[in-house]
Order: C-alpha cells, then sequence, then structure tokens
C-alpha cells in the first residue's frame, strides 16, 4: 500500500531522511489535517442548530485553519527529486507569494487555536452553568428534606410527650389501685 510505496521510494531516493519527511506530509499530514477539518466542519451544522450559535463559527474557524494548514504544510513541503515537491515548495512558494510558507502556517496555527481555544471557552461556560443548576438543585432538595425532617422531629416529640402522659397516668392509676 502507501506505506511500502513511501519506503520504496524514501530509500531508494539519493536523500532518505528528507523524502521520508516529504512522503510523511503527502502521506500524513495533508490527509490528517484535512480530515480533521471535515469532521469539524460537518460538526458545524449541528453546533449550529444547538443553543451555541457562536460554538459554529469557531469550529469553522478552527476549520478553515486546518484546510490552510493542510496545505501549507502538506503539499508546500522542502525541495525533492519527484514530483510534486520539485514544484510545490518552499522555495517556489516563497517567490511566488512573497512570504515564507513557515509564516503563512505560523498564521493558520494561530488560526486554529484561536477557535479551538473560543470553542473550549463556550464548553467551560455550559460546565460552570450545569454545575450552577445542579448545585441550585441539590440545595432545593436538601431544604425540602430539612424540612421534612423538622415535621417528622417534631411529631416524634409530641409522641413521646404524650407517651409519658399516658405512663405517668398508668402509674397514678397503678398506686391509687394499690392503695385503695
Amino acid at each position: 500500500g502507501w506505506g511500502g510505496l513511501w519506503l520504496s521510494v524514501s530509500l531508494l531516493g539519493p536523500d532518505p531522511f528528507s523524502t521520508s519527511h516529504i512522503w510523511a506530509r503527502y502521506l500524513l499530514g495533508l490527509p490528517g489535517t484535512l480530515m480533521t477539518a471535515a469532521g469539524l466542519l460537518s460538526h458545524r451544522v449541528q453546533v449550529a442548530e444547538s443553543r451555541f450559535p457562536g460554538a459554529a463559527t469557531n469550529i469553522q474557524l478552527a476549520g478553515v485553519g486546518f484546510v490552510a494548514y493542510g496545505i501549507l504544510s502538506g503539499l508546500i513541503v522542502p525541495g525533492g527529486q519527484f514530483f510534486p515537491a520539485t514544484v510545490l515548495n518552499y522555495e517556489n512558494f516563497q517567490q511566488v507569494v512573497g512570504v515564507p510558507v513557515q509564516l503563512l502556517r505560523a498564521v493558520s496555527a494561530v488560526v486554529i487555536m484561536v477557535g479551538l481555544t473560543r470553542l473550549l471557552r463556550i464548553f467551560d461556560w455550559e460546565a460552570r452553568r450545569a454545575l450552577h443548576a445542579a448545585r441550585n438543585d441539590l440545595e432545593t432538595r436538601v431544604s425540602e428534606r430539612t424540612s421534612e425532617l423538622v415535621e417528622t422531629n417534631e411529631r416524634l416529640k409530641t409522641a413521646i410527650i404524650e407517651r409519658t402522659k399516658l405512663e405517668e397516668e398508668i402509674l397514678r392509676t397503678k398506686k391509687l389501685e394499690s392503695l385503695g
């Protein structure tokens, strides 16, 4: 498969390390970042329909950042002895665009970071909101249970007082019968 092709081409070339590096970008870096972007962007639709519409924008931002990063790091590679590395490489990119590809990759990484950081803040807010609701529910339940216990305690005190009175009455009655 792809691994065999990668290994064959890498070992047969004049610089096996550089060739392996380039093939790793083509076969792992590019597909990995594009699949990440596809996953984020497809999930964006579900999130947009939720109660967090801002999350969809942040997911889209991160997804677009992954697409850019994938292209800039998976297709634009160091110069190599085979196509497409002979055309899509660092030197040619800088000549055409005027800036090093590494600078644009760094910008893409920042875009990814901003999108994911904002997304995580939304999830953190949601977790805090859920925790606050759970705490309020617990406080209500504790208050209700405390009220029930207070009522039960009052009934028990009343029952004890009545029982004590009955016991005293029985004792008086027995004393009067023994005297009488």
